[in-house]
């Protein structure tokens, strides 16, 4: 395992805001929210980096990258010619499970959905086109799922959404009914947050 600061990345005391941004650059909404630094977690300017054993050793040369399965035609790119592939740039606050935040990070790769645009014209019209969701359903499954906690991070903190969880599995409630039975929150609040548009919002533009 290493760790090691990549003072090269450090930030100055002052957090970048969305209205500073060049043009067609991806806000995510975090960084719009008034308070960014959730419960319990602390504002870091470095950039911590672990791992556990160092960057793995790769021959760019050699390194592909293959679309393949239900795609109307396989795509292997080379490094080459994935690095002319279009790039998009996000900004957004980053919030580790360590309780440290770093606020205003600028990221910038190639998006998935521009990968997927290049093979899954298949995958589409025999797996997704026509499909309706059972709203029904999928709201049962989403409710009965601990995962929901996780949105509740920004709110109450990472231990508080800990304990909302493991209340959950151990009585076999709903995240909901957990929160609103203890009065951490309301039923609308947490609806609001975990509404498909709260959920989406996050890093499209």
């Amino acid at each position: 395992m290493s760790f090691f600061m990549d003072r090269s990345k450090d930030q100055p005391d002052r957090i970048a805001v969305a209205g500073e941004l060049p043009e067609g650059v991806v806000v995510s909404s975090d960084v719009v929210r008034e308070k960014r630094l959730p419960p319990g977690q602390s504002r870091t300017k470095k950039w911590p980096v672990l791992d556990a054993s160092g960057p793995p050793a790769i021959d760019l040369a050699e390194w592909k990258l293959r679309l393949f399965g239900l795609v109307k035609e396989p795509v292997e790119l080379s490094w080459a010619e994935f690095r002319t592939l279009p790039r998009t740039k996000v900004f957004a606050d980053f919030h580790c499970v360590t309780r440290w935040s770093r606020l205003g990070n600028l990221w910038e790769g190639v998006a998935t959905r521009d990968l997927l645009a290049r093979g899954c014209d298949v995958f589409r019209r025999n797996c997704v086109d026509g499909i309706e969701a059972d709203e029904g359903r999928c709201r049962a499954t989403v409710e009965a799922s601990t995962a929901t906690a996780t949105a509740l991070i920004q709110v109450l903190g990472y231990d508080r959404a800990c304990e909302v969880a493991k209340a959950a599995r151990a009585t076999g409630r709903t995240i909901r009914e957990v929160v609103t039975a203890e009065g951490a929150m309301t039923g609308e609040a947490f609806d609001a947050l975990v509404s498909p548009e709260a959920v989406r919002r996050l890093g499209m533009p």
